[in-house]
């Protein structure tokens, strides 16, 4: 995979379809790295259908990522390394 899209999210799942849809022409493969929960333990369900969505389209990748750490800047450094390791 030479271009890939890799998306961070937590919560505005309804924004994310229409940014994958516009980018998606563009890359080879598109990763999501999601997780239920913020980096202050606030709860956010993943969408069941997303994960339906994203695992039967081809080229979408998508992995869920609980937060590791105390501090919300490590745990998106982690989420953001976790999915670049994914695309190399």
């Amino acid at each position: 995979m030479h271009l890939a899209a890799v998306y961070n999210v937590w919560n505005d799942w309804d924004l994310l379809k229409y940014s994958i849809k516009n980018i998606r022409p563009l890359v080879e493969g598109v990763i999501i790295v999601a997780s239920n929960r913020s980096n202050f333990g606030e709860l956010s369900p993943i969408p069941q259908e997303w994960l339906y969505i994203s695992m039967a389209n081809e080229g979408i990748q998508t992995y869920i990522r609980e937060p590791q750490f105390h501090h919300p800047s490590h745990s998106e450094t982690d989420k953001r390394n976790f999915g670049l390791e994914k695309a190399k």
